[in-house]
């Protein structure tokens, strides 16, 4: 039998004890670093939650219906949002404004000739003013009052308003052309209107029809969206 030398042992055993507590170290090392990981996971998932839950009042579900006119050609495309956010203050007045620019306009009514003057040349810029008063003019042959008089009437009928940059609008609108003895007509177009606001001075009669200093610029233009004028459609 061999005998064990005590030294040996004592050797032995403070190997054994030296590797225990190495593993333990190294174990609670591990289950540190699993803390910290599993921590800065869960501070990330709930700053993303947090995240989400800010951004939920602007998220919203948006779908398009494309309704296709087959006796005019155009396509038209409708915007339906399903949303909890409601239209801003500021883009329902700038539709309120757009709207009222070109329904004036583009409109003709012998006896509001001189309100309708005055309203567009007050929404109108300096320069815009510029080209209403040469597109007025009795000298201007193509001018409403030289091509209808009082034997036709032009209304307006706004069928959209895109917002198609900052301050740009796009107006798609249909003109019903009535006329003595004859039957009413509709032909298509589309508006594109730069617009601001500005504070200029204007008199109290003024401030009536332009509270807010809305001005059309330079650069207001309509084209027509398709050649096809037809009859209007009445119930009778």
């Amino acid at each position: 039998m061999t005998k064990v030398n005590t030294k040996d042992v004592d050797k032995y055993f403070r190997q054994a004890t030296d590797w225990d507590i190495d593993q333990i170290q190294r174990t609670k090392a591990s289950e540190r670093r699993a803390w910290i990981v599993a921590g800065v996971f869960g501070l990330v998932a709930l700053l993303s939650t947090g995240a989400n839950y800010m951004l939920f009042p602007l998220k919203q579900i948006e779908y398009r219906i494309v309704r296709v006119d087959e006796g005019a050609g155009i396509v038209d495309v409708q915007r339906t949002t399903l949303s909890s956010t409601k239209t801003t203050e500021k883009e329902a007045t700038d539709r309120y404004w757009l709207r009222l620019y070109v329904r004036q306009r583009e409109g003709w009514l012998f006896d509001s000739y001189d309100e309708t003057y005055r309203t567009v040349g007050l929404l109108s810029s300096a320069e815009g003013q510029k080209a209403w008063q040469a597109f007025w003019s009795a000298s201007n042959p193509t001018a409403p009052v030289n091509k209808y008089g009082n034997a036709a009437r032009v209304k307006v009928k706004i069928r959209s308003v895109s917002f198609i940059g900052k301050n740009l609008a796009s107006i798609r609108f249909t003109k019903i052309l009535e006329q003595k003895n004859a039957k009413p007509t509709e032909s298509y177009w589309i508006a594109t209107v730069p617009y601001r606001y500005v504070n200029a001075p204007l008199s109290d009669a003024d401030r009536e029809i332009n509270p807010l200093g809305f001005q059309v610029t330079e650069g207001y233009r309509v084209d027509q969206e398709t050649d096809v004028i037809r009859p209007v459609e009445t119930n009778e």
